[in-house]
């Protein structure tokens, strides 16, 4: 007769990230880390939308989530700020222009454009 009480002790497949937590050092249990604040960010980012534990409730998991939207939204905006000047010095700018015959007086955006267009047209022709 088999073993009513014996259990499967396989761990739980772990997500990539819960994987590198626990490469980290930090404590995983039911597959899930244990600090609530970093369990609350894995359960939001695998889209679980319940603790299997218990230890969060799901108002604590989707708020989680919609931190984790906001903060990746704006990471995002600053890039997306930040990128226009960080790749185009206007010095550089008004070099390229003048290198291409262009007008140099133009603002940083009319200067882009104007190199961008000229680029685009000695490419086709």
């Amino acid at each position: 007769m088999a073993d009513d009480t014996a259990t499967d002790t396989a761990p739980p497949e772990l997500s990539p990230a819960v994987q590198s937590l626990a490469d980290a050092g930090f404590a995983i249990a039911d597959g899930w880390p244990v600090n609530h604040r970093l369990r609350a960010e894995a359960l939001a980012q695998a889209g679980e939308g319940e603790d299997p534990a218990g230890y969060l409730t799901a108002e604590q998991i989707a708020e989680t989530a919609e931190r984790l939207e906001a903060e990746a939204a704006e990471a995002r905006e600053r890039e997306e700020q930040a990128a226009p000047s960080e790749k185009w010095r206007r010095d550089d700018l008004v070099n390229a222009a003048a290198a291409r015959g262009l007008d140099t007086t133009g603002t940083k955006a009319e200067l882009v454009k104007s190199i961008t267009a000229a680029d685009a047209a000695n490419s086709e022709g």
